[in-house]
C-alpha cells in the first residue's frame, strides 16, 4: 500500500486505522494521546498497560517499534510494559 509506505506504518496500523473497526481507530488514538503523555512525563521511564487481548497488543508493539520505544510482553502473557 503506499500509504503504508509512505508513513512507514504497518498494514495492520493502516487497517485499523482507516479500514477497520471504530473501536480499533479509537484505541490507537487514544494509546498515541497517552504515549505523547508518557513521553513527556521526567519522572516515569517505563509505562505499564492495562492487560490487552493478542489483538490490541499487536497494535501495540506496532506503535511503540514505530516510535522506537523499547516494548514487552509480561508474563502473565496479557500485560505489556513500554520503555523511552
Amino acid at each position: 500500500m503506499e500509504y503504508c509506505e509512505k508513513y512507514e506504518i504497518t498494514p495492520i496500523l493502516y487497517r485499523a486505522l482507516f479500514n477497520g473497526n471504530p473501536k480499533d481507530r479509537y484505541f490507537i488514538l487514544r494509546l498515541e494521546r497517552d504515549l505523547h503523555d508518557f513521553i513527556l512525563s521526567i519522572n516515569n521511564e517505563s509505562w505499564r498497560l492495562q492487560p490487552l487481548n493478542s489483538y490490541y497488543r499487536l497494535l501495540v508493539h506496532q506503535i511503540a517499534a514505530y516510535y522506537k520505544m523499547g516494548h514487552i510482553l509480561l508474563k502473565d502473557g496479557a500485560s505489556m510494559v513500554i520503555f523511552k
